[in-house]
This record gives structure tokens, C-alpha cells and sequence, in this order.
């Protein structure tokens, strides 16, 4: 993004999402500190301080809890 949106708002209106849903999923991006805030007074605008992000996520469900199969995609 040559522009990166400045807060929370101006995110959500380049998304064209809620500013609630924005605002709920960069605060749980920060617990993962993938990004993080720099605050100034009430304000808070996320950054990334990386030029990569790699997300590794495993899904499935405990055995004997709906699925009969144990293979991975």
C-alpha cells in the first residue's frame, strides 16, 4: 500500500468495513503483536513493522469431535 491509511478510521473506510469490526481485528492482531500502536493523547494508529508477514495457522477439531478423519490438507 504506497499510502497506508492514518487510524482506525480512515482503515475501515478503505476496507469500506465497520469501524467496530476494524477496530475489534486490529486489537486482536496486537495480541499477537503482528501489529502494533503508536499512540498520540486518545489517538492510536497501527503500524506493521515488518515488510513480511508469514501466518502459519493449523485447523481441525479434537478427535472424536465431529470428524472421522485424521488426514491434513
Amino acid at each position: 500500500m504506497n499510502n497506508p491509511p492514518e487510524g482506525m478510521h480512515a482503515l475501515a473506510d478503505h476496507l469500506d468495513h465497520d469501524d467496530h469490526d476494524v477496530h475489534s481485528d486490529l486489537h486482536l492482531l496486537g495480541e499477537f503483536n503482528i501489529i502494533y500502536f503508536e499512540e498520540d493523547g486518545r489517538a492510536k494508529e497501527p503500524y506493521v513493522p515488518y515488510n513480511t508477514v508469514r501466518i502459519e495457522v493449523e485447523f481441525g477439531l479434537p478427535r472424536g469431535e465431529g470428524s472421522e478423519s485424521t488426514t491434513s490438507a
